[in-house]
Order: structure tokens, then C-alpha cells, then sequence
């Protein structure tokens, strides 16, 4: 039995009831006479209640009480009986739901007022769909297409209709459904018809690029008819657009693109990271995931279940290993060792250790050209994270740092460091013989030395150097005034360039320490470095060391921030991609630096077209501008030294005091 079988209409003039409304309007138009037209007579009615919550209907709202309730609907409903005169209504109405009813039965000629559909190429107004489908052909001539397509399935059918939205670089969405006892209906229409309708209090801007509704009709809808015995659907399909071009920044991601883009946020993929896969892996390719913008993860991410769980650390890493190897880039991967497995050709490592060391060919490469002069061993660890980065650094041509190799583990012993230079020897398939070893771990020193060949300088990186001096003075002074004096004279003394200035400083503030007992603690840590003053004075380097610290710094800042941005990055196959990115963008650095050489070297050679130049023979340079008739002897600079400039440079700085 329905459940509203058991309702009654009454009618709210004389209260008889009825079993079905539409009888009670029969029974209203009859026996009260109340049609379309308004009657004046009939309208004076007045039904008196014995409730005495009551609502009156007059000619005004300030005459209106509101008695039931503080209901806000009711000042909607009673704004149309406002413009009504004051012959119009005057009753006494008990309930809510009679307000409506009296509109309807006796204010019909208020309600004559019809939301119409406006068209978008020019003013006018349509009371239907199909009668603005009309004006489109009529006025605009606009050729409606439509045509029948048959499917097999609904699977079938989601394949054609994603093709087809991709292909026209549209989207279609579900806005009605229509069910009967063998089929059901489904209506789709373009997402840029309709109106647009302000939501919530109106508080936010409209987007700078606009509405995605065209405020008009776009003819363009899908109406697929599903039916259920045979399985069968018919779509009948309107391809014409109207009011619009086909942008497709206008369109939403689909679902298959959103759950890709939230797998990656799951998994704690940098934003960044998640944008540059994306448009790298859709160059040239028309799609809406190539315009994805740093608004659209911040949506998505909102979206994302707190239930989604990120993968291990060691499943990341293998799935990585595994996307790297079908891709045809697993030259990289120079050695990999997963937590959990035993390699009986390393003894030192155990099954609990991973181990994953990456050299890219370009990074190989630099490393066999330049390794010979100067090399920087440094490490990178967060309490953060699980696992340490030891980055090998060289000073290529443009005398800038470049990281040449790469090593991740979760734990740093001498076995590990030592395989970590042999898997370098054996890429390179000889031991490399550098001038100069730059790191702050003396253990990595005597590593390098016994697995290459043997380096005679032992450099201490200046920056790490003096937070290891601030950090222990913090620990062992406990004045903080003594704590700032001594870091400060020790800054002093590594930047003095003076030998004798330096042995006098250094020896003062030995004695100073000495002599005081609250610094005697820092006093027993500093004789370490005091009898090794050669690896960390700036006055016992060459002036190139002293540039190359501040490089190799540079580099190790910019690497700091990778690794710790935010604090956000958790897993090591985010890490790696974005140090092979960082070293790509190196390369770029590269290639635009050479053009800006190459720039110079172009306008000496335009200078130098204007000058003759003759050697001597006694090292010096006879210089002859032909402009001015002038002629000047230049002495040869032995001590000048330049990879990357032409070699007249300096003729080149003469030529413009000629000019």
C-alpha cells in the first residue's frame, strides 16, 4: 500500500476533505467559483479559525503577522502576495502550506512570469530548449547535427565517449535520469551550458578566466537510452556547439586522471615533482593533464581518504628500480641494494642495510675529466628521514661545482663508504688520481686514499667546518658570552690570509684557552685542529681552494634544500628524481653560460679586426690600432690564466682605452 494512501486534501475554503488534490481543485472551481480570472467577490472571503495562530494575507507584508514561526520561506512566499492590491487577498490563513495553496488557486496571474533561456549570439529570449534550437537554424543559421550510435554495452560506450571528449576537447556530465519498466534514460550535456549561479554568501571573486557556463544554451547533449533485456544502448548524439570555443583550460580532469594524480599525492610525491612528470611525459600531446595547474593538486589532495596508506620505503624504491628499467634509462642505477637481502659478493653488508648508488653517464663523464684537481666528499642526513645522501663533487669547466655521483644508504660503515668508491673505480675502469680531497670526515679521506690512488691534500670544507667548531663550543663553554668570543676569533683566524698574522692569532687564542678554565674543554677539542691548520687555513691554500670552498658550499646548500624541503619528502625515489632533475638543470646552466662565452669571444673578434698585433720576441706584444694611428707594447702575462675567454682578453680591455 503506498504510504501517502492514508493523506487528505482539504480544501482551504470550507475544510471538506478530498482523496486526491486535483479533485479538491475541481471542487474549488466549481462550487467556489474560483477560476483564472480573479474574482473580486470570491476573494473576500474570510475563513475564521479557532486556532489563534493565524496568518494573515493582506495587501502589504507590513501587514502580514507572523504568528506560527519565524520561518525565513514565509517572507518568500508572501513577497508575491505584496504586489497584490487590496481587493486582491485578504484571508486568514492557519498553516504554512496554505500560503501556498492560496497563491497557486487564487494568484495564478502572478506566477504568469517564466525563467526564459537567453541566446548567447545575440538578445533574444526563448520560453524552451527547443524553441532556442529553433532560432539557432532560423535567425543564425546554425545547422543542428545529430546522429544515432549504437552500442553493445555500457563498457563500450564509456570507451566512445571518453575518445570523443578527448577528440572534440569536451565533457559531457549526467545532469537527469529517466527510468521506465524496460529501459532507463540517461541525459548528458555540455558542462558549459547554463547559467551561472553564485553560491554561499557571494564572498569569493569570480576566477579571473571566467565562468565555465556561457550564461545561454549550448545545444551539444548526449541522450542514451539503456536498455535492460537486451542490453543494448542507443545514444542519439548532438555535436553541434553554439556560444563557445573549445578550450581546454574550461575542462575538468576525468576520473582516471584524478586517481593518478592522487595515487602520486598518497604517496607523498612533491607538488613540483608531480608537475614536471607530467608536462615531460606529455610534450607535444593535447590533453587537459598537461595544463594541471598547483591549484588543481591542492583540490585533489582535499579530496584524498585518510585511509590511503603510502607504500614502504623499500617497495617504493623497487617499483622505482623497476619504472627506471622499462623506461630504458637503468644505466643510472650503478648499484643497488634492497633491505632484506643478502649479496654474498659483499660480506659487509647486511641484510638489514640498503645501499643505492646513482651516476648518471653525463655525471661519469665529468668525473673522469675533472676529477684529477679537486673533489668534494659530502654528507647529507636529516633526523627526519631514514636514510643518508654522500654526494661526490668536482669543479667542471666553467669552474662551477657539479655533483658527480650519488649514494643513499640507511647507515654509513667503512664497508659501505668503501664499496661506494669502488663501484666509482670500477665505472671508471681506472683508480683516479685527484690533487685535492675536500671533506669534513676524516674517514672518507683515508677511504679515498686506500681505494684510489693516494692524495697528498687534505682539505676541510670552511662552512661545515665552523659549525662543527660553534656546535662543540655551544656544548662544552657554558658562559654564551665566551661561547660568541671564541667562535668569533676562530672565524677570524680561518679567514686571515696572512701566515704570520695567522700564527700570531693562533696562538693567542691557544693561550687564552689555556688560561681560562671554563674554555679548557674547547681547548682539548681544538688541539686537533691546531696541529692540522694546514687543511683549514685559508693562508695555507691556493687562492683557487679558497674559491672552490665557496662553490662546493653553494652546491651543498642548493642539495640541503632538496633533500629537506619543507620537510616534506619522506621516500628516497622522490629524492633521486629530483637530484637527477637538479643535475639536468646543471647541464642547462651549462649550455647557457657557453652561449654567453661564446657572445664575448665574438665581440673580441670584432675588436681585435681593428687592431694588428706583432710579437716581439722578448715576450712582448707590439699593438697597433688602426683607427688612431696609435701603438702600444704589452708584456705577456704569464700568471694569467683563463679556459673559457679568448686570449687577447687583455688586448681586447687595451683596445678600449685606444678607443
Amino acid at each position: 500500500m503506498c504510504p501517502n494512501s492514508g493523506k487528505k486534501v482539504i480544501c482551504f475554503i470550507c475544510e471538506i476533505s478530498f482523496p486526491t488534490k486535483l479533485s479538491m481543485l475541481k471542487h474549488v472551481s466549481e462550487m467556489h467559483q474560483i477560476s483564472d480570472d480573479i474574482n473580486t467577490e470570491s476573494n473576500s472571503i474570510i475563513h475564521q479559525k479557532q486556532n489563534d495562530s493565524i496568518l494573515i494575507c493582506n495587501d502589504s507584508m507590513n501587514n502580514v503577522s507572523l504568528v506560527i514561526s519565524n520561518n525565513e520561506n514565509l517572507e518568500n512566499q508572501h513577497s508575491v502576495l505584496a504586489q497584490l492590491s487590496n481587493s486582491q487577498c485578504s484571508r486568514n490563513l492557519e498553516l504554512e502550506k496554505n500560503i501556498s495553496k492560496n497563491i497557486k488557486v487564487c494568484h495564478r496571474t502572478v506566477h504568469c512570469e517564466m525563467k526564459l533561456i537567453k541566446c548567447v549570439l545575440c538578445d533574444v529570449s526563448c520560453r524552451t530548449k527547443q524553441f532556442m534550437l529553433t532560432h539557432y537554424e532560423n535567425d543564425h543559421s546554425i545547422k543542428i547535427i545529430t546522429e544515432i550510435v549504437k552500442f553493445d554495452n555500457v563498457s563500450h560506450f564509456l570507451k566512445w565517449k571518453k575518445d570523443m571528449e578527448q577528440k572534440t576537447v569536451t565533457r559531457f556530465v549526467k545532469y537527469r535520469n529517466k527510468y521506465f519498466k524496460s529501459s532507463t534514460k540517461n541525459f548528458y550535456r555540455c558542462h558549459r551550458d547554463g547559467v551561472f549561479k553564485k553560491s554561499g554568501r557571494n564572498i569569493r571573486q569570480l576566477k579571473s578566466h571566467g565562468s565555465n557556463k556561457i550564461n545561454g544554451h549550448c545545444p551539444a547533449k548526449l541522450e542514451v537510452c539503456h536498455f535492460k533485456e537486451k542490453q543494448e544502448i542507443f545514444v542519439k548524439y548532438t555535436k553541434t556547439h553554439v556560444g563557445h570555443t573549445m578550450e581546454i583550460q574550461k575542462i575538468n580532469l576525468d576520473t582516471e586522471e584524478r586517481q593518478f594524480i592522487a595515487s602520486r599525492l598518497a604517496n607523498k610525491v612533491p607538488n613540483k615533482k608531480i608537475l614536471n612528470d607530467i608536462r615531460n611525459a606529455n610534450i607535444g600531446k593535447l590533453g587537459r593533464l598537461q595544463h594541471v595547474t598547483m591549484k588543481d593538486l591542492h583540490n585533489i589532495k582535499k579530496s584524498l581518504s585518510d585511509n590511503e596508506v603510502p607504500l614502504e620505503t623499500n617497495h617504493r624504491i623497487l617499483n622505482w628500480i623497476k619504472e627506471v628499467q622499462d623506461s630504458g634509462n637503468s644505466s643510472a642505477i650503478k648499484f643497488c641494494k634492497p633491505i632484506g637481502t643478502i649479496i654474498k659478493e659483499f660480506p659487509s653488508l647486511t641484510s638489514e642495510d640498503f645501499l643505492l648508488i646513482v651516476v648518471t653517464d653525463r655525471q661519469l663523464s665529468k668525473l673522469q675529466e675533472f676529477g684529477t684537481d679537486i673533489v668534494c666528499i659530502d654528507i647529507h642526513h636529516d633526523g627526519d628521514h631514514t636514510f643518508d645522501i654522500v654526494v661526490l663533487s668536482v669543479i667542471d669547466e666553467n669552474k662551477q661545482s657539479f655533483p658527480s655521483a650519488f649514494m643513499f644508504s640507511n647507515v654509513l660503515t667503512k664497508g659501505i663508504c668503501e664499496l661506494f668508491f669502488e663501484v666509482i673505480k670500477s665505472c671508471l675502469g681506472f683508480p683516479l688520481k685527484s690533487r685535492a680531497v675536500m671533506t669534513d670526515i676524516d674517514d672518507f679521506f683515508h677511504i679515498w686514499c686506500s681505494v684510489m690512488l693516494f692524495s697528498s691534500l687534505h682539505l676541510y670544507s670552511s662552512w661545515l667546518l665552523k659549525n662543527r667548531w660553534q656546535k662543540n663550543a655551544g656544548s662544552k663553554i657554558h658562559s654564551l658570552v665566551k661561547q660568541q668570543l671564541i667562535f668569533d676569533k676562530l672565524v677570524t683566524l680561518i679567514e686571515e690570509r696572512n701566515c704570520e698574522e695567522f700564527e700570531k692569532m693562533l696562538s693567542e687564542i691557544c693561550h687564552s684557552m689555556e688560561q681560562d678554565f671554563e674554555l679548557e674543554n674547547f681547548g682539548h677539542y681544538f688541539e686537533y685542529f691546531k696541529n692540522n691548520k694546514q687543511s683549514w687555513a685559508q693562508c695555507y691554500r691556493d687562492i683557487a681552494d679558497i674559491n672552490y670552498s665557496l662553490l662546493f658550499e653553494r652546491l651543498n646548500r642548493s642539495i640541503d634544500f632538496i633533500y629537506n624541503q619543507e620537510k616534506r619528502i619522506e621516500y628516497i625515489d622522490t629524492v633521486v628524481d629530483l637530484l637527477i632533475d637538479f643535475v639536468e638543470s646543471k647541464f642547462l646552466e651549462i649550455g647557457d653560460c657557453s652561449q654567453e662565452i661564446m657572445k664575448r669571444h665574438e665581440l673580441c673578434l670584432n675588436s681585435m679586426a681593428a687592431l694588428s698585433i706583432s710579437e716581439n720576441g722578448d715576450n712582448t706584444w707590439t699593438v697597433s690600432c688602426l683607427k688612431k694611428n696609435i701603438d702600444e707594447v704589452l708584456e705577456d702575462n704569464k700568471h694569467f690564466k683563463c679556459e673559457f675567454k679568448a686570449s687577447f682578453l687583455l688586448l681586447e680591455v687595451r683596445d678600449q682605452n685606444f678607443n
